[in-house]
């Protein structure tokens, strides 16, 4: 399987701490981040990987090369100008030349199991699928509302009642998702998961392991301190 990293945003937020490399590449005990990121899947046998980038993109270019340091294979997908989340997945998927694929958020982390999302993808014969963790405090982040049999039935807004289940950021994504993009700026969250929602073919996998999103200082200090934690094999 191949694998796509969105690693293209600036990290708004992100920059009274860090403003000088993309929020990918924000320093973690002397490594960016993203490298974190990359280990994780060579180390369960993803090694084709495609980042989609934009927003200083030379230092992610100049860091990591065609990734054969790190164990990988690595091309890239370089936006001339912001696209959203479904643009840089539409980008990508273009030249992936892959039935499935993996798509991965450059600024979250969890110990998820792709292998198992895989199994479950194809089980579920969804066209995306996507690994949700439980999170004990889920105020920051919107959740997903999942039936007994591991279908999407809704997204609910911040702070809304009802689940404490959280989108990791991780997905199976068949290549028939494109035919779902529209031109220009999208949201893949916003504008194409409602889409794949109503058609019945967005599937959720529960998996219980650590999260952690960098978007804000604060939780970017936490994994800095304690990336141990979540970088540990599950």
């Amino acid at each position: 399987m191949k694998a796509i990293i969105l690693a293209g945003g600036s990290g708004t937020r992100l920059q009274s701490v860090v403003w000088d490399v993309p929020k990918p590449m924000a320093p973690v005990n002397g490594r960016p981040f993203l490298e974190f990121l990359i280990k994780r899947l060579v180390n369960s046998g993803i090694t084709e990987i495609i980042l989609s980038i934009g927003y200083l993109h030379d230092k992610i270019i100049s860091y990591f090369g065609d990734g054969s340091l790190f164990g990988a294979s690595i091309s890239y997908c370089v936006e001339s100008e912001p696209l959203g989340t479904g643009g840089a997945i539409r980008e990508s998927l273009k030249i992936l030349d892959a039935e499935t694929a993996l798509i991965m958020n450059g600024d979250t982390f969890s110990s998820v199991d792709t292998n198992s999302l895989a199994s479950f993808h194809s089980n579920m014969k969804a066209m995306v699928s996507m690994a949700v963790v439980p999170i004990s405090d889920a105020s920051r982040y919107g959740t997903v509302l999942v039936t007994p049999e591991g279908r999407v039935k809704l997204f609910l807004e911040k702070q809304a009642v009802g689940s404490n289940l959280v989108n990791s950021g991780t997905y199976i994504c068949n290549s028939s998702l494109l035919d779902l993009f529209s031109t220009g700026n999208v949201s893949f969250e916003n504008d194409i998961l409602p889409i794949i929602i109503n058609k019945g073919l967005l599937a959720a996998q529960i998996q219980d392991v650590p999260f952690i999103d960098i978007g804000i200082p604060e939780d970017y200090q936490k994994f800095c301190l304690n990336h141990s934690v979540y970088t540990i094999k599950h």
